[in-house]
């Protein structure tokens, strides 16, 4: 949900969320992964990296080693600087070069970003081509929200709302980032972190001072991947569990 999602609903509509806070806090908002899509933004919460560490770039993206997943044109055919020069020119777009990509983004050094991105302005939307071969194919309706824009735009920040034997209640804190949240669920599950982006100071506040409160102990041999795929499920069930509710 987005960051003040909660405050422009009925509180009557959403009474599983006021009783959650009831019992345990949430920080003012959540900064974003960029690019603020499902696939790259569901990674960084397994692993706590940026976009450019763990590879996981886009919903669809290429491998120019393997050459595998669709690929619109022929990258050794297309006149990169013309077609830069031409989609610079939409309106509502900005566009920008692979070298020119801002560092705050933490989108650069990764094999799978694309020579050129476009990223929507706020208040425009980039709707999918009409063409057989665009990916993914879909029909065009109206659009009341998306993702994918700009992750310093208010518009783009999410929620965090934790409760629970291992944090404290009633907390307020101040933003933190997608990345944080990784070491968040380690903590929780006492669990090894492996490296990652997070910053601890952002979260240490919220858990109860002893912070032994763990549901997992993880065995010594545990690998990264069954920690990642551990992490992910909680995310799952969490987000189950309140929708349910």
């Amino acid at each position: 949900f987005r960051w003040n999602y909660l405050e422009e609903q009925d509180s009557s509509a959403l009474p599983g969320f006021t009783k959650f806070l009831q019992g345990g806090g949430r920080a003012k908002f959540t900064n974003p992964l960029f690019p603020t899509l499902s696939y790259p933004t569901w990674t960084t919460l397994s692993t706590g990296q940026y976009a450019e560490t763990h590879g996981i770039v886009g919903n669809y993206f290429y491998d120019p080693q393997t050459e595998e997943v669709f690929s619109l044109f022929d990258k050794e055919s297309t006149g990169k600087q013309k077609v830069y020069e031409q989609v610079s020119k939409i309106p509502g777009v900005t566009a920008y070069k692979h070298s020119d990509i801002p560092e705050r983004f933490h989108y650069k050094n990764n094999k799978y970003i694309h020579d050129i991105i476009l990223l929507a302005d706020q208040g425009h939307f980039i709707m999918a081509s009409k063409s057989e071969k665009q990916l993914p194919l879909r029909n065009n309706y109206v659009y009341i929200g998306a993702h994918g824009y700009d992750p310093d735009l208010q518009d783009m920040k999410g929620i965090f709302f934790a409760k629970g034997p291992a944090f404290k209640c009633g907390w307020t804190i101040d933003p933190i980032h997608i990345v944080d949240i990784y070491q968040v669920l380690s903590h929780v599950l006492g669990v090894a972190p492996q490296p990652h982006n997070g910053t601890w100071e952002r979260v240490r506040e919220i858990f109860t001072s002893d912070g032994s409160h763990t549901l997992y102990t993880a065995p010594s041999h545990t690998s990264p991947l069954q920690i990642s795929f551990l992490l992910s499920s909680v995310v799952l069930i969490m987000f189950c569990v309140t929708y349910y509710k």
